[in-house]
């Protein structure tokens, strides 16, 4: 998977392509490497069609894989595996999910429900109504907790980091967070078009494809979106784009059922001299202790690269469900990119907790106990 980008989805069949972009693989289960025997397909424990494959956590070589009602969790050499049945209702399906770390992943699902009326001459009809809902998960995909529901007509969700996520659908509908879904934004894209797919390649820069070629771009975190079709819209206004992949950080595909275009990501001057300044390997992390506690809890942080400063961490104290008890003020900074702060949370009710960390761009998360 290190050398395959994933192009699409097409009739429960996942189809990757290389990275220079000269050859497409087929898998109707996992696709996999044995080392050995090059690659090879694996059978999940159920007769359904895979619906997404990506990482759950990258580092450790963990994959997602969806199918419209389970989550599997799998290591790459697939030796390791196990299976989480998802908060579905009856009528409600799994079409997309996000883990933007090992522990906190994003369910987006759908829901039809068919209503048999009458019109107002008395003549039978049928009236579809399209629900989407999105869920959160802090452990891993073994619970979930509803984020986002009676939104219509939603497609696809991607999250940048555990705080900054977008779910795109029907008539350019473009939505955003950055609270972990517990709130969400419509975002400005300038198109009715129905909307397939939506990623980032890094936190500024990302692409929307859809219906009648459409294809949207955003330099700027997802705030506004522009027009970039690889060709003009009348050339090919049957085009359906559905699948949007990065190979790497300067080029994009956008993948069709009966096509796939290739481009550079061609990012302003501007953009990419702040890029090259900014270019740097930072790694943050947080523990707490001690752990488990009766409340009073010291979180450590250290941010691991480039030192940063005039900027503090931010520090929120969340229940399993995501809901925030606790925001933490008065850190000490220790060292260059090292800080600590000291929590009472003696007003909590025992059981696990989460704390976030958010600093120079990029999220932390530990878990901890309260035991009184």
């Amino acid at each position: 998977l290190d050398t395959f980008a994933l192009a699409g989805m097409r009739d429960g069949r996942l189809y990757y392509i290389t990275h220079s972009g000269d050859e497409y693989l087929r898998c109707d289960s996992v696709l996999y490497s044995n080392g050995i025997q090059g690659w090879g397909t694996q059978l999940l424990q159920e007769e359904k069609a895979i619906i997404q494959i990506g990482w759950k956590d990258s580092a450790n070589g963990e994959l997602f894989v969806l199918t419209d009602s389970v989550l599997y969790s799998l290591s790459t050499d697939l030796h390791t595996s196990s299976s989480y049945n998802l908060p579905l209702r009856q009528g409600e399906r799994a079409i997309g999910a996000s883990f933007p770390n090992q522990y906190v992943g994003f369910l987006l699902t759908d829901s039809t429900k068919r209503i048999d009326t009458l019109t107002a001459d008395g003549h039978d009809t049928t009236i579809l109504r399209d629900t989407s809902y999105i869920y959160r998960s802090l452990d891993g995909g073994e619970t979930w907790m509803l984020a986002l529901n009676n939104i219509p007509g939603l497609t696809k969700m991607t999250f940048v980091n555990v705080r900054r996520g977008f779910a795109c659908g029907a008539n350019g509908l473009i939505m955003a967070t950055n609270d972990s879904g517990s709130t969400w934004g419509r975002t400005f894209t300038r198109t009715k078009q129905n909307l397939h797919d939506v990623r980032f390649v890094n936190d500024s820069v990302g692409y929307a494809v859809g219906d009648s070629g459409t294809v949207l771009q955003t330099f700027n975190a997802g705030r506004f979106w522009r027009s970039v079709p690889p060709e003009p819209l009348f050339m090919h206004p049957t085009t359906r784009y559905t699948s949007i992949a990065f190979p790497n950080g300067h080029t994009v595909y956008v993948i069709s059922q009966g096509r796939g275009d290739k481009s550079e990501i061609k990012i302003p001057a501007s953009i990419r001299m702040n890029a090259r300044h900014g270019q740097q390997r930072n790694t943050l992390s947080v523990t707490a202790r001690p752990d488990p506690s009766a409340g009073p809890v010291t979180f450590d942080i250290r941010l691991a690269g480039t030192p940063q400063y005039g900027e503090m961490p931010e520090l929120q104290v969340c229940d399993m469900s995501g809901k925030s008890f606790y925001t933490a003020s008065d850190f000490r900074t220790l060292s260059t990119n090292e800080w600590s702060v000291d929590a009472d949370l003696s007003f909590l009710q025992p059981g696990p907790y989460t704390a976030l960390v958010t600093f120079g761009g990029q999220d932390a998360l530990v878990k901890f106990l309260i035991q009184h």
